[in-house]
């Protein structure tokens, strides 16, 4: 998989003032946050698939040592329990993901330099897409950060169930699944969510480049687009 990258990274922002370039440091930050998260998500997905394919019931071989087939049993049953922590870690992964975006927003907001040539309509369809592609995240990423209180709490089947099955951070084959407010929503732990957010990332730092290409003068931008599709950032 190939990540999403910017084409005009802070150097080639000679034109903006210096009263502005903390938020494009921030900007920067919440960049590179965006592609870590994708590339983390990926290896949870890398991770959950090694566990799937050598998780199995062992069975003690014939003359094996006692203590070699309990060995056994114990490291199956250690995997057995990766998929349920590695579903988990993809909710989070992806309400972390939603919140770098909402900091990118505030970021732009921050410099009126930039923020003038932005396209935010654009930045709110991709955040509707993405919300789409995994609806009620937030709501997920709580029922995983809060599940031992709200199942303490004595109306939680009435108040979640769909008619009368509830179902609380539940894996089914590689889709976590949750009822919430008697609606079923599930996030897959599978290449094809991991393909959505690199996407997202691509699409929102295209808009980047879009504003940041208006702000420079036109040598300039030549310049970086030459140097970018070389391969080499210059270092102005």
């Amino acid at each position: 998989m190939e990540l999403a990258g910017i084409k005009f990274g802070l150097n080639a922002l000679r034109n903006v003032p210096d009263a502005e370039r903390h938020a494009f440091h921030q900007l920067d930050s919440q960049f590179h946050s965006m592609n870590r998260l994708v590339v983390e998500f990926d290896a949870t997905v890398a991770v959950f698939d090694y566990a799937s394919l050598h998780w199995n019931h062992p069975r003690r071989e014939e003359n094996e040592p006692a203590s070699d087939f309990s060995r056994r049993q114990l490291e199956m049953r250690q995997i057995s329990r990766w998929p349920g922590i590695l579903a988990h870690n993809a909710v989070m992964i992806v309400y972390h993901y939603h919140r770098a975006i909402v900091s990118i927003a505030a970021c732009m907001h921050r410099s009126p330099t930039i923020s003038m040539h932005f396209a935010y309509s654009e930045l709110i369809k991709i955040r509707k897409s993405l919300n789409s592609d995994f609806p009620k995240f937030e709501d997920i990423r709580n029922q995983v950060a809060h599940y031992i209180e709200r199942a303490g709490e004595l109306n939680t089947l009435e108040k979640h169930a769909v008619g009368r099955v509830f179902i609380g951070n539940g894996l089914i084959g590689r889709t976590f699944a949750n009822t919430i407010d008697g609606k079923l929503h599930t996030i897959d732990i599978s290449a094809a969510s991991t393909e959505k957010l690199n996407n997202t990332a691509s699409l929102i730092f295209s808009l980047y480049d879009q504003a940041v290409g208006q702000i420079m003068d036109e040598k300039q931008r030549q310049y970086w687009i030459k140097n970018f599709e070389n391969g080499s950032v210059p270092n102005l």
